[in-house]
């Protein structure tokens, strides 16, 4: 030390220093991982693979869940252990025990995959040698976890389920906690005795809950058989076990010493009722020389070589009618020995078709059947066919052409030898006889067709008939011969000389003895007819049709019964002729209406046309007593529905009160009085049309209106204009009124609501100038006429005016008419026109409030203030009605009034209030016109919101529309 400064001593042992520092540094990493990897070889060693470690330094912290506390409890003080280590931490814990315990192991042809929980790494480590060594070639797919919990004995009975799917195709097996479960496919029966009998073998803790063993499953499934000379061998599949060992057996019962080879397969998938088919196929098979025949999953199909004919219709009549339940057969190729000639014979009788011969094949026979039960299902079929070689080509061609020439007769053969046809019979209709002889002329390329003999075809029963129409006779049905025919051509001709003849008949079999002469009798009696019919069914005659003058049923008979007339088995059996006609020109039809009755007086067609007639007046006025002067007549014109333009008059005299229309050809007249304003209205309305029902046209009319009482009429004068408004009696009493008022009112505008009435009282005319001309004289005003009262009111000019028109008034009514005036001159104004005017009333007690209400009900009566359709206009019955009680409320001249007008529930809500209120406004414009003052009156409208009934019917309906008149103090 004496050597160096002290500064230099301190200055070497720093860079000592960092390099120590650097060395520690660098060294700590490489004891960490050393003391890692003893750590961890001393747990694999000590079999605790489970615990992890890592290490910080020389510290160790340990991790892992532990399968069982003992383990747990060796990991720490094993780490402990390892040199280096300086200080342990603990973190391990117990691994959560599963419940259930589950374990699975599925397998395929190419891997195993194993699922769930192993209580150790040795243990599967176990299981998964074991499922190598069960199942050699497979990949092994691991997804083993750790876990709790498992039952005693588990890994032996892991690997006795791994050895079990081993001998399997495919399956599954399951543990769930001591359950335990395995469904697999399996090659053969012997397989699955042994995985039953090691499913036995399980350890006393383990119970078998479910065990599905199957065999493969083929599809489609095949059992087919070889035969030839040698023996017979069986491939395919078949459901094994004892299924298998009564088929094997079959088998050697049915070829006895010839030799049986096995080649058959177990599988699963075989139909219902395989076992079944199988032996019917053995049993089959075993008739034939040679053979192959199969059963395709239902389908049975065979094709070989018989022996002989019998073994061939053994075979072809099991496939027939044998086949087993719920199987089909399929391809049916069995041939027969060489048969010749080839011949077919096909007979024909009433309800049945004999067949005989040879066919070469089945699918020969099947369409012939066709053929012959699409021509005649009703037909039984007697199949006695055989197939056998050596047919022609074509001859199954040539049997279903047979076939279809057969279905066309009634009776009769068709037969094929090799290649000639021949056919013998009748035909069942025309039509089937012209359809045979065509088709025996389309054979098939080779053959021939030889004799043809068919007779004509039967009717029954057998037609003809004659009919004369026009300038035409037409002759139909069926004769028994050619000369027959040419002789009723030939009678024809000459009876209905300058006629067409028209001849439909035909050739046909079946007459009765006599046909020719009936036919004869029958275009006689057709001769003496202007149109009709004869026919003849069999033996009856029948004629029909409109006679000539004078012949009608009891001439015919008359002719029918004479020695030259019908033949012996014939007879007239039923005549419907009448004699022509009268002709009515022109076609005329009365309908007269009277006390009560109604008169029909014309012709018709017919009797129905005139029972429809009868029927319609009956119905259109009942309780009328119908007098029926019908007749029958021809010489309707075309364009005319008689009935109908009957019913049309008949509807327009039920308007009437008395009346006539009188139809003749297509003219049309009525006259008569109406019952009532609307009946005048529809009659005149339905008479306008351009076109009348049932296609007349109107030609005069004449209909008075009704008689009306009262009868009412006013001329009203205001400062906009004048109006007409009332009953008149005529169109030209209406007219003179509406002129005398133009000339009088000028330059005012005149309205004319004036409507047509009778009923007027003498002297109306002669009044109603009168009204006019005073009217006219007033500066605004009214004049009412009420039966033979003439009511005048309103202003004049000066009180000497009113005088004058007052002595007018007396002077110019009519002998027996009766005057009242309301005549004033306009007040003078008192009241200065800054100041508003007020009306006044005098006040009234209750009690005159109450007695003028009572006077205004007994005025109103049973009477009803009505109006115009949907209008607001008052009909003149109304206004009389208004002026009366006009008269009365001037008897109560402290009392106003409430006028309330009331529709019935036709309609929407807002029209009927609307024209409630308008409606009560019109009498209150006419009650202040009568002089009622304006202050006195109030309008009010309701509409349809206060009915005194339900709305639920007319009669109620209009009881509801109604003005009404409440009185107020």
């Amino acid at each position: 030390m004496g050597m160096f400064p002290r500064w230099a001593v301190i200055a070497g042992l720093i860079p000592l220093a960092v390099l120590g520092l650097l060395a520690v540094r660098d060294v700590e990493p490489l004891v960490s991982e050393v003391i890692a990897d003893r750590a961890s070889a001393q747990l694999k060693a000590e079999s605790l693979t489970w615990a992890r470690v890592e290490v910080s330094g020389r510290d160790v912290v340990l991790a892992g869940e532990a399968l069982e506390l003992a383990a747990r409890a060796l990991a720490a003080p094993s780490v402990a252990r390892v040199p280096g280590v300086r200080q342990v931490t603990d973190t391990t814990r117990l691994m959560a025990e599963q419940k259930p315990y589950l374990w699975s192991l599925e397998t395929s042809a190419t891997r195993a995959v194993v699922t769930g929980y192993v209580p150790s790494d040795a243990v599967r480590s176990d299981i998964l040698r074991a499922i190598g060594a069960a199942m050699p070639g497979r990949d092994v797919v691991d997804r083993l976890q750790f876990g709790r919990g498992a039952p005693d004995g588990f890994a032996g009975t892991a690997a006795l389920l791994a050895a079990s799917l081993g001998s399997a195709v495919s399956g599954t097996a399951v543990i769930n906690n001591v359950n335990v479960s395995l469904q697999a496919i399996v090659e053969n029966e012997e397989t699955a005795g042994i995985v039953r009998r090691a499913m036995a073998a399980l350890s006393g803790t383990y119970r078998l809950a479910d065990l599905q063993l199957a065999l493969p499953r083929a599809a489609p499934y095949l059992f087919e058989l070889e035969r030839d000379a040698q023996g017979v061998a069986a491939s395919g599949h078949v459901p094994g076990g004892a299924a298998r060992g009564r088929l094997i057996a079959a088998l050697h019962a049915a070829f006895g010493q010839q030799a049986v080879v096995d080649r058959l397969q177990d599988a699963s998938g075989e139909p219902a009722g395989f076992e079944a088919a199988a032996l019917f196929l053995i049993e089959q098979t075993a008739r034939l020389n040679s053979a192959r025949a199969s059963v395709r999953d239902r389908v049975l199909a065979v094709e070989g070589t018989a022996p002989d004919a019998g073994a061939y219709r053994g075979v072809v009549a099991a496939w027939r009618n044998r086949m087993p339940a719920g199987f089909t057969a399929g391809a049916v190729s069995v041939t027969a020995p060489l048969i010749t000639p080839y011949r077919l014979g096909i007979a024909v009788e009433a309800d049945v078709v004999r067949l005989s011969g040879h066919l070469p094949d089945e699918p020969a026979r099947d369409a012939l059947l066709a053929a012959l039960r699409a021509g005649g299902p009703s037909r039984s079929i007697d199949d006695r066919i055989q197939l056998g070689l050596g047919a022609p080509a074509r001859f199954a061609e040539a049997a279903v052409q047979a076939g279809r020439l057969a279905v066309r007769m009634v009776s009769g053969e068709v037969g094929l030898s090799d290649t000639r046809l021949a056919v013998a019979g009748r035909a069942a209709s025309f039509d089937d006889d012209e359809a045979l002889k065509a088709e025996a002329a389309r054979l098939p390329e080779g053959f021939t067709a030889g004799s043809l003999s068919l007779s004509p075809p039967r009717i029954a029963p057998f037609s003809w008939t004659a009919e004369l129409a026009g300038g035409e006779v037409t002759l139909k049905g069926h004769v028994p011969s050619v000369s027959v025919r040419d002789a009723l051509l030939t009678q024809a001709r000459a009876v209905f000389e300058g006629r067409t003849i028209s001849d439909q008949t035909r050739i046909a079999d079946g007459a009765l003895s006599g046909f020719g002469a009936a036919a004869g009798f029958g275009l006689g009696q057709l001769a003496r007819m202007s149109e009709g019919r004869v026919a003849i069914l069999d033996g009856r005659v029948t004629v029909t049709g409109k006679g000539q003058a004078g012949i009608d049923n009891a001439a015919l008979a008359a002719a029918g019964a004479r020695t030259d007339g019908l033949p012996a088995g014939f007879s007239l059996a039923a005549t419907d002729v009448v004699a022509a006609l009268p002709v009515s020109r022109p076609y005329i039809m009365t309908l007269a209406l009277s006390d009560g009755r109604i008169a029909l007086d014309g012709v018709a067609m017919s009797e129905a046309e005139k029972t429809a007639i009868l029927e319609a007046a009956r119905l259109a006025l009942p309780g009328r007593a119908v007098d029926d002067r019908i007749r029958i007549a021809t010489g309707q014109p075309d364009a005319i529905d008689w009935v109908a333009a009957n019913r049309f008059a008949l509807a327009q005299l039920a308007r009437l009160s008395t009346g006539a229309v009188r139809l003749e050809d297509g003219a049309f007249r009525i006259e008569g009085q109406a019952r009532d304003r609307a009946g005048f209205v529809a009659v005149n309305l339905a008479i306008r049309q351009a076109a009348l029902p049932g296609g007349g046209r109107l030609h005069a009319a004449s209909i008075r209106p009704p008689i009306v009482s009262p009868y009412g009429w006013f001329v009203e004068k205001t400062a906009s204009g004048v109006l007409l408004q009332g009953y008149a009696p005529s169109d030209a009493v209406r007219a003179s009124n509406r002129d005398n008022a133009m000339r009088a009112f000028q330059p005012l505008a005149v309205r004319d609501a004036q409507e047509l009435a009778e009923g007027a009282p003498e002297g109306f005319a002669a009044a109603a100038r009168l009204a006019i001309e005073l009217v006219a004289r007033l500066e605004r005003g009214r004049a009412d006429i009420a039966d033979r009262s003439l009511g005048l009111a309103g202003q004049a000019v000066t009180g000497a005016e009113i005088e004058a028109v007052r002595n007018s008034l007396r002077d110019g009514l009519p002998t027996g008419w009766q005057s009242r005036d309301q005549i004033r001159v306009p007040a003078p104004v008192l009241v200065p026109t800054s100041q508003p005017v007020r009306a006044t009333v005098p006040p009234a007690t209750p009690d005159n409030a109450e007695q003028c209400q009572a006077k205004v009900r007994e005025a109103v009566g049973q009477g009803t203030i009505t109006f115009q359709l949907g209008r607001d206009q008052l009909r003149p019955e109304a206004v009389a009605l208004v002026n009366r009680i006009a008269l009365v409320m001037k008897e109560c001249p402290a009392t106003a009034f409430t006028v309330e007008g009331h529709t019935d529930s036709d309609g929407p809500s807002a029209q009927n209030l609307d024209l409630s209120e308008r409606r009560a406004q019109a009498v209150v414009s006419l009650l202040i016109q009568q002089g009622i003052a304006a202050a006195r009156l109030s309008p009010q409208g309701f509409g349809a919101s206060r009915p005194l009934v339900p709305n639920d019917s007319l009669a109620n309906k209009i009881r509801n529309r109604r003005i009404a008149f409440v009185a107020r103090p």
